[in-house]
């Protein structure tokens, strides 16, 4: 080390997170050295311990540690290429991903059973002077008696090309940067990390973030996906079979997906259709079979494993994938919520009810798609939120006060699991280069994703951000979404046709490099992906403008060159409503 260096830690009046500033010079690195005294391990610095941590926080994105589940770090296979931990060199260690690669800077801890939280957030760093955009970040699993545990770090330098290398610093390596360490005794998984931390940001340096246009334009989209009319709900069932290669034959699984906007049930109901709704009640019936029944922290609770039947083949984790944490499960909760409300089907409460409370413990995901068994994928955000607000609109109103209090707690989860799975780019990560992240989003938490911005499913998000965002007002998620649908037309492929309109699905990418060692190289984009409609904001058919509206909020969408906003927003909670345009 430089006869210099030096790390400082402060606190200034009254405020209660520690502001920390280091500087480091790499005079000399003996690597034999290195790993005789610590092993096979990356040079790492301020480690930040939590013995009984659940998950660690890393990119935005909430990894179980092997404390809650052991198959992500330690057990997941993928083909022989596990995707978060540093299999190269020591399973024990997650990735690397220097801070450029990550959407939401900060590495953390979270206990959810016991409301703790800490974590080393770079977010005001990267939108002053982006000094930490070449540290990395780890984390590092050790049973709880070995060493106080577990713990996350910088690291330096990042992990290489996927983030998986062991790599070391080099004479001359100046590693220099400032953080700030937020902590909460009181973060239940109730609540959540990314909230937490956007809150403070938004509270501290909201002059920072990037701006946002008054209005925003969807005239970007494919041609191929434009809405002629409402899309109406999903047809089918909930229940499928095995996904190509992933399952033993003979498995079974909930899918769910698109089932995070209109209800089957209701609009059914809406058209007199009993055929569909004694349909959909076969399938309620079919899910009963499989449904577990579990108590936590005194909740009676009701879910469904991933998968319902079978396993995982063995190249792809077996049957350690199966697991309760799965985004999947709140689409057969929707599904029994609305036939209880609009199907007469009361005895189907306590399976609702019982969907609700396991969402107050959740706390992470995995496996939303079949290929990626150890990683939450944004989406996950999508079935869960649909569900509690569904719960909220049917109970908010209830006979019985503990059903309304209960609608209350739906309507604050909504908005966790909306901020638990937004990992968006929060400015630009990178000066140096001629790209901008700012307000694109990561698809889920694997190497093969990180450092890149996705269109695919992750257009569902949108969906569901939307909703949220109306219905709690929550300013944050209203910047968040005007932001983000400025900045999608960023993700289409490197292809060229006369117009939009000449556009399909397909033409829009599944990666788009952002940061130094992803996958796909800084700056390039995959010549693969698609799109999906947004349901919720587009302009539909011939119409400039459309509005959707909630109980705390209302945003207009335009298309073809409109410029209209809304103002003047009021409404009663209860579908009357008005406005100005």
């Amino acid at each position: 080390m430089g006869t210099g260096d030096e790390i400082a830690v402060a606190l200034g009046p009254g405020d209660p997170y520690p502001h920390i500033q280091f500087h480091l010079t790499i005079r000399a690195f003996r690597q034999e050295e290195w790993t005789t005294f610590a092993g096979k391990e990356p040079f790492h610095f301020l480690c930040v311990l939590m013995p009984d941590a659940e998950a660690w926080h890393q990119r935005g994105w909430l990894n179980a540690t092997p404390v809650a589940d052991p198959f992500p770090l330690l057990k997941d296979v993928h083909v022989g290429t596990p995707e978060i931990s540093a299999y190269h060199y020591n399973r024990s260690w997650s990735y690397t991903p220097p801070l450029s690669a990550h959407p939401i800077p900060v590495i953390g801890l979270w206990a959810p059973g016991h409301g703790h939280y800490a974590g080393l957030e770079f977010i005001t760093t990267r939108l002053e002077g982006n000094s930490e955009r070449n540290i990395a970040t780890g984390y590092h699993w050790r049973p709880k008696g070995q060493g106080g545990g577990q713990y996350v770090a910088l690291v330096y330098p990042y992990g290489g090309t996927g983030y998986q290398t062991l790599t070391f610093p080099q004479p001359g390596d100046r590693i220099a940067s400032r953080c700030v360490l937020l902590w909460s005794l009181s973060l239940p998984a109730t609540d959540d990390p990314n909230r937490f931390v956007l809150n403070y940001l938004w509270q501290r340096d909201r002059e920072l973030l990037p701006r946002i246009p008054a209005t925003v334009d969807l005239s970007w989209l494919p041609g191929g996906i434009r809405l002629q009319d409402f899309e109406g709900p999903p047809p089918g069932g909930l229940i499928g079979g095995v996904e190509g290669q992933f399952q033993v034959p003979g498995s079974q699984l909930i899918g769910g997906w698109r089932w995070h906007n209109e209800s089957p049930v209701q609009v059914a109901k809406d058209r007199g259709d009993t055929s569909r709704l004694n349909e959909l009640d076969s399938e309620a019936h079919r899910l009963m079979e499989y449904a577990k029944h579990f108590r936590v922290d005194g909740d009676e609770c009701v879910y469904w494993e991933k998968p319902l039947t079978g396993r995982w083949t063995d190249v792809w984790g077996g049957a350690a994938v199966t697991t309760l944490h799965n985004a999947n499960g709140f689409a057969a909760g929707r599904l029994f919520l609305d036939l209880y409300r609009d199907y007469g089907r009361k005895e189907y409460l306590a399976i609702v009810d019982g969907v609700l409370n396991w969402a107050k413990h959740i706390a992470w995901t995995r496996n939303e798609f079949a290929d990626v068994p150890s990683s939450p994928f944004a989406i996950g955000g999508t079935l869960s939120a649909s569900f509690c607000l569904d719960y909220y609109t049917t109970f908010k109103h209830a006979p019985d006060a503990r059903h309304r209090r209960m609608a209350q707690m739906a309507l604050q989860l909504a908005r966790s699991f909306t901020y638990r799975y937004m990992v968006m780019w929060l400015g630009d990560n990178s000066r140096w280069d001629n790209l901008d992240a700012a307000f694109l989003w990561e698809p889920n938490s694997g190497r093969d994703w990180t450092g890149a911005a996705c269109a695919n499913e992750v257009f569902w998000n949108l969906d569901t951000l939307a909703q949220t965002a109306v219905m709690t007002g929550d300013p944050i998620l209203m910047w968040a979404l005007q932001g983000s649908l400025n900045r999608w037309n960023q993700l289409y492929q490197e292809k060229y046709k006369d117009n939009l309109a000449q556009y399909e699905p397909s033409d829009m990418t599944e990666g788009y490099g952002l940061a130094p060692g992803n996958v796909y190289g800084l700056g390039a984009r995959a010549s693969y992906g698609f799109a999906s409609p947004l349901a919720m904001t587009e302009p539909v058919g011939d119409t400039l403008v459309r509005v959707l509206a909630g109980e705390r909020g209302a945003m207009a969408f335009d298309k073809n060159g409109a410029t209209i906003s809304i103002t003047n927003y009021v409404t009663s909670g209860e579908g009357n409503l008005a406005f100005t345009l």
